[in-house]
């Protein structure tokens, strides 16, 4: 009978023993399991992160190029503005200028090619005091305008 209830107890430590070694694989299995899978999520995780990170880049360099083409826009056309204005005030240089030459009369016009030094100089000098004196004469008149105003208007 010893030996009967000596192996039923060496059974049922064997049963007992066998019962703790799978419950240590198993729990060994499940965390080897969550393990992987947590491993997996943080991979994925990354790569939506990494995924998101590159769409924000790709968005901030349209929107550079974006504000650059903008930007170039708006300095084409305030260049085209300005070469506008340049032709038309050129325009008006160029009328006011033949306006005031055909005021000074012997103009610089009168120079042939053939003078010599002396001659040009007498005429250049000639035509500086011409415009000197047409210039007194439109501020002159310009003040004796001003001063007819100003007597109107008190």
């Amino acid at each position: 009978m010893c030996t009967r209830s000596s192996q039923t107890r060496l059974r049922s430590m064997r049963t007992a023993d066998e019962a703790h070694r799978r419950a240590r694989r198993v729990l060994r299995d499940v965390l080897g399991y969550w393990k992987k899978e947590d491993k997996e999520r943080q991979e994925e995780r990354k790569k939506l992160i990494a995924r998101a990170e590159e769409q924000r880049r790709i968005d901030a360099e349209e929107r550079e190029a974006q504000r650059q083409r903008n930007k170039l826009k708006f300095l084409l056309g305030q260049s085209e503005s300005f070469s506008t204005f340049l032709q038309a005030k050129d325009r008006a240089t160029v009328k006011v200028a033949n306006a005031q030459n055909a005021q000074v009369p012997g103009g610089m016009d009168s120079i042939t090619g053939t003078e010599d030094d002396d001659e040009l100089n007498r005429i250049s000098m000639k035509y500086a005091a011409d415009l000197a004196a047409a210039h007194k004469a439109r501020i002159k008149q310009f003040d004796d305008e001003t001063a007819l105003r100003k007597k109107c208007c008190k």
